[in-house]
């Protein structure tokens, strides 16, 4: 499983499509020449994401896609632009939603660079902060963090 992608291609389990030439050369091997990509059910996309392997250099990408949005995120309380979003965090209840939401406005703040140029998605500002959310609340371990921000990432782009 690999989180970036070549500029203007989408690739995953199930092939890539070229946005330009409105192609799609799916895994079975076939070719679809000037048809409109038509990606799968979303419940047999999310379990080819699942059953993907994760490799132990996916992790270590994660872990790098974690700590970018992280420090974006610490980073950002300290600017004119995330006062809204913090004063309105402190009024909140802990909740994983209110954290997601929280996480995703300090991180979109500061995030600049870690962007799928293809899907122009941002997964460290969207995946990150969901993924965070959800690890603390249900006491997740930090590999479990990483498989989630990795599915997140795939499923986004």
């Amino acid at each position: 499983m690999a989180l970036w992608r070549k500029p203007s291609i989408h690739e995953s389990k199930y092939g890539h499509f070229e946005r330009d030439r409105n192609t799609c050369n799916r895994a079975d091997g076939a070719i679809v020449l000037n048809a409109a990509f038509q990606p799968p059910a979303i419940d047999t996309m999310l379990d080819a994401i699942d059953a993907m392997e994760v490799r132990p250099s996916d992790l270590a990408a994660s872990g790098e896609l974690i700590a970018d949005a992280v420090a974006c995120m610490v980073g950002a309380q300290a600017e004119d632009a995330a006062q809204p979003v913090v004063r309105w965090a402190r009024k909140q209840p802990r909740s994983a939603p209110a954290q997601a939401l929280v996480l995703a406005a300090l991180s979109n703040v500061l995030e600049m660079d870690a962007m799928h140029v293809a899907s122009s998605v941002h997964p460290g500002t969207v995946v990150v902060p969901a993924a965070l959310a959800a690890s603390i609340s249900v006491n997740a371990s930090g590999p479990d963090l990483a498989r989630a921000v990795l599915r997140g990432t795939e499923a986004a782009i």
